[in-house]
């Protein structure tokens, strides 16, 4: 398999909670069959010092703090995840190597696969929000975002 860009909504270093277990073992196993870039974000200052983490595993990564944006008329999952710096970095990356796959790890990250890009593209739909906000809606409970 050729290169291979990896973007997750969150760093899967340490693996340390259900999500960050399984996008952990996808990068490894990725990793094993070839070059890996990774797009990931961080919120903690223990997600923001997993950079050698990364360096050890991945040929190129950006691993960018995560801000709270400002409300937009979009959802709000893609919204939260919605960074330039994401999308300069996958820009960079698709011209700059010859990425044959892009693996998207959760639904919001796949704003960043650009119309134009004509590889594979793997999602792994790790936490369909949706789904369980309908779940919710049929067990009688809400949520309200302020």
């Amino acid at each position: 398999m050729g290169e291979i860009l990896f973007l997750a909504h969150r760093v899967p270093f340490p693996p340390d909670r259900g999500d960050k277990i399984r996008s952990h073992h996808l990068l490894k196993g990725l990793a094993k069959l070839g070059p890996v870039h990774v797009g990931t974000f961080g919120e903690t200052e223990q997600d923001m010092a997993q950079k050698p983490a990364l360096s050890a595993i991945a040929r190129t990564h950006a691993l960018i703090e995560r801000s709270k944006p400002l409300a937009k008329r979009r959802p709000v999952s893609l919204t939260a995840f919605d960074d330039a710096a994401m999308h300069r970095y996958v820009a960079k990356t698709l011209t700059n190597h010859q990425v044959e796959t892009i693996f998207v790890f959760s639904g919001q990250m796949g704003q960043y696969v650009p119309e134009s890009y004509r590889g594979r593209v793997v999602f792994d739909l790790c936490d369909v929000d949706s789904a369980k906000f309908e779940a919710y809606a049929a067990a009688g409970q809400r949520a309200w975002i302020n």
